[in-house]
């Protein structure tokens, strides 16, 4: 029989029939792995599991456990089971996986901005137009 003595007050804690007993029994879960502490055990958690145990599965109660938003998206929890991405500037898409201007949206030799969730053709001067595809007034007198 084994006794666990907390060395500084001297008081009993826990009698053990054997030192192993607190991690025979195999409390943790999930592949955790068991040690002994002074006053009983602990679980040290593999990853994507928690508690005392290793019995919450972080990914089933967080969608958002494996950052599944790309391009520095923000990965919004709306329940345990669905997420949604608040993309960066210049991003879209489910999972922020998309560049607003690639491919190039603009034509006529248009430089594509982003801005915010959306884009803005930049013309040269003789085209006009969400994208750049009308000839300006000046352009058709010049021709």
């Amino acid at each position: 029989m084994y006794q666990m003595i907390d060395i500084i007050s001297w008081n009993l804690i826990k009698t053990y029939s054997s030192i192993q007993n607190a991690c025979q029994s195999q409390p943790c879960q999930n592949g955790g792995i068991c040690y002994l502490t002074l006053t009983d055990f602990a679980c040290v958690c593999p990853t994507g599991y928690s508690g005392t145990r290793c019995d919450i599965n972080l990914v089933a109660t967080n969608p958002c456990f494996h950052s599944p938003c790309q391009n520095s998206g923000t990965c919004l929890v709306l329940d345990p089971f669905r997420y949604r991405c608040i993309c960066s500037n210049g991003f879209l898409g489910v999972r922020c996986e998309q560049r607003i201007c690639n491919p190039n949206p603009c034509l006529s030799g248009g430089i594509c901005l982003p801005h915010g969730n959306t884009f803005q053709c930049q013309c040269p001067s003789q085209y006009g137009g969400r994208y750049c595809e009308h000839l300006t007034k000046t352009a058709l007198i010049l021709a």
